[in-house]
């Protein structure tokens, strides 16, 4: 065999095995269900995912094939996870009445499975019912490819990623039936006709009446900002 012909032969091999490359799978199991919590001094009933509240971070590289088995434990009550801002097919998106997805029943377990074709931080939730503002949120973080995290790259002792959201006492039920009550049901610095004589002595009258048909018509409360 010539020199040539076995340079193109290697170089042919080389092609040929790069295109087999296989992606790292990486696997997680999310159970929904429901237990107690005490975030304020108050134990309360609420969402968990695995045990915790809120969702545990879910960490993936650039490239990785996803595959996350969501089992739902709630008694009685449709669940979902949309996976808020990712690149994915729409059966996968996890919004209950569309693309098909119909949500996960009490007691069954849907497979979300998908490339992860982007980086960044990004958050996931459910899109059942008041479920999020009852616990049923996360982080997701994936790395660049090829690139080691932070504690590694910068010799720090530990990546943290801060999520921030809101918590009441009350359920998202009993908030959402307050609200269709009165929309300023949680509205609790209302302001007095003692507020309106202070605007006017120091705006003036029609400076006055110019904002609050303003407000008016927003259907709103300025004090609600």
């Amino acid at each position: 065999m010539s020199k040539k012909l076995s340079h193109i032969l290697l170089i042919g091999v080389g092609l040929f095995s790069s295109t087999w490359v296989m992606a790292a799978v990486k696997e997680y199991d999310l159970t929904i269900a429901e237990q107690t919590v005490n975030i304020t001094g108050k134990p309360v009933e609420r969402i968990t995912v695995n045990g915790k509240f809120v969702a545990p971070l879910l960490e993936f590289e650039e490239g990785d094939e996803a595959v996350i088995r969501v089992h739902n434990k709630l008694k009685n009550q449709d669940s979902s996870i949309h996976w808020h801002g990712l690149l994915l097919p729409g059966i996968m998106d996890g919004v209950p009445g569309f693309n098909k997805f119909n949500g996960i029943a009490p007691n069954t377990t849907y497979e979300y499975k998908f490339k992860v074709r982007q980086n960044g931080t990004y958050w996931y939730h459910s899109h059942s019912k008041g479920q999020e503002q009852d616990g049923l949120y996360g982080a997701f973080v994936i790395y660049p490819k090829d690139k080691t995290p932070l504690t590694a790259a910068e010799k720090t002792d530990k990546d943290y990623v801060v999520l921030l959201s809101d918590f009441h006492n009350s359920t998202s039920d009993q908030i959402m039936k307050n609200l269709k009550k009165e929309a300023d049901y949680y509205q609790n610095r209302r302001e007095t006709v003692f507020d309106v004589l202070k605007q006017v002595k120091r705006d003036g009258l029609k400076a006055t009446w110019q904002d609050r048909s303003m407000w008016n018509q927003m259907r709103m409360l300025k004090t609600d900002m």
